[in-house]
Parts: C-alpha cells; structure tokens; sequence
C-alpha cells in the first residue's frame, strides 16, 4: 500500500513538474498569437485592401495585376455609371482573403518609424505643438485628446504624466483590512478634502486583465507606498500575486520560494505552519 501511494506520489510530482513547464510557454504562444491576429486582422490587412482598391480603381495595370496574378474575380471591378464600384465590398473581401497582409503592416512600422524621426526634429516638433494646440481647442475632441495622451504617456513612460504618476502604492480596497496594489494617477479631488488632509487618486487594476480596473481617491495618510518599479507591479498584478518582487517578500514567501526551488519547480503546498516551523529553526541555526 505505502509502495503503491509513493508511486502514486511520484507520478503526481512528476505531472505538475511537466504542467509547471508548460502553462507558462501556453500562455505566452496564446498571447503571441492573439497580438498577431490583432495586427493581421485591424492593422495589417485594411490598410493592404485600401492600398489595393484605391489604386486598382486609378490604374487598369494595378487591375490586371491582381486579376492574373492574386486570381481576384474580374466581376468585382465593375463600376456603375458614375465610374464606382459595382461590388466594392466584395472586392475588398476577395482581395483580403487573395492578397498576402504583411506589406500593411511593414508600411505601418515604416510610417511609425519616420513619423519618430519627424517628431525628433525641430521642425517636427514646432508642427506636432502647433496641432496639438488646435486639437485642445476643439470642443469634445479636447476632452478625449488630452485623456488619451496622458494614459499613453503614463504607460510608455514618457512625459511628465508619468514621471508625477508613476509611483506604486497598496491600498485598503474594497475594505478596510483587505490590501490592493495600484499606481497613484492624480492628487484626488477638492471638494473630498477635509481640512489640510491630501487626499490621491490611485487605478487599481483588475488580475489577470490589467487593462480595466477601479480609480479610487484616498487619504494620503491611508497609503502605503511600495519600492518597486511599474514592471515588478505589473507582473505581481497579472500573475494574480505569484510573481512577488524579491525585496517585498515575506520571510514566509522566501521560504515557500526556496522550497519550491528546492522540489525543482514543482508547486508545493505547505503544511500549515510549517513555514513558521521552518522559520523558527532558522532563526535557532543563525543564533
């Protein structure tokens, strides 16, 4: 019976070393994938159809191209009276489905990449200030500009968004004793102050999806602040926490961590208070 539960045991230990290695390689080919059929899908493959359409209708040589060559139905090239296409919309599905996506998305790089050297400039940068100045005069469009050039900003780390911003805070969220871990986006908000309290605005994002998420106003004092970068809090957020940065571990997280390291990566479970136990010899071998 005993040989037959450590063998049980040892098939189990061998299972969860072999789905250890493999989730993370998963996820990692699941977003790769996901991201590539984004680009191909939304970037990519409409600006390949426009390029083709608008100029097949210019030139009769860009016509015959895509009809010998990419077997694209010649029906589609119909036009009406006043010169437009007859089935232009099928057109466009026939040359999505006919006609390779990637040259759309090398021009997109391409146009990204001289659009960073134009704004490198100076004259680049006197035209980019002059625009945005029109555009933060336009009423609705202001609005939706400025917000979303300060997320952009506070993402990428650029800008004077996210220099102010880009501090890591825990906060007791939803309730009190339950800790959150967000980023501090703003000095909350007046009519919330009481006295000569400061008060913050902190987003808290949601794991795994950390794209949405709570934007709550605190009391300063309430706020502790951790001493990590927006990356290690990123990776303990949509690791649902398993990812801790090494320098916020609690002696019982670094003592699971070496007895994981210890299993060889096997997932282990500890007893309870056997971390305790574990570190309470600890503490009798260092005295």
């Amino acid at each position: 019976m005993t040989e037959g539960r450590s063998n049980w045991q040892e098939i189990k230990a061998i299972f969860f070393k072999g789905l250890a290695a493999l989730i993370p390689t998963a996820l990692t080919i699941y977003i790769v994938i996901f991201l590539f059929g984004f680009v191909k899908e939304s970037v990519s493959k409409p600006i390949t159809v426009f390029f083709w359409v608008q100029t097949a209708q210019r030139w009769k040589s860009v016509e015959d191209h895509l009809v010998s060559y990419y077997k694209v139905d010649p029906k589609y090239f119909e036009r009406d009276l006043d010169g437009s296409l007859k089935y232009e919309k099928q057109l466009q599905e026939d040359i999505g489905r006919k006609v390779p996506w990637w040259p759309g998305f090398v021009f997109v790089l391409i146009l990204i990449f001289a659009f960073g050297i134009f704004l490198a400039s100076f004259i680049g940068r006197r035209i980019w200030r002059l625009g945005e100045r029109v555009i933060t005069k336009l009423p609705i469009i202001k609005d939706i500009y400025s917000s979303a050039k300060q997320v952009t900003e506070f993402v990428f780390g650029s800008g004077k968004q996210s220099r102010t911003y880009s501090k890591v805070v825990a906060v007791e969220f939803p309730k009190d004793g339950m800790w959150s871990v967000g980023f501090q986006t703003g000095w909350g908000l007046k009519p919330l102050k009481n006295g000569n309290e400061s008060y913050i605005s902190v987003f808290i994002p949601c794991s795994p999806t950390p794209m949405s998420g709570f934007t709550v106003v605190v009391p300063e004092r309430k706020v502790v602040r951790l001493d990590i970068s927006f990356d290690e809090a990123m990776q303990f957020i949509i690791s649902c926490g398993m990812v801790t940065p090494r320098k916020l571990m609690t002696e019982e997280g670094k003592k699971a961590d070496r007895m994981l390291e210890s299993s060889g990566g096997i997932p282990l479970l500890p007893k309870e208070g056997q971390l305790l136990q574990s570190k309470d010899e600890d503490n009798k071998s260092e005295s």
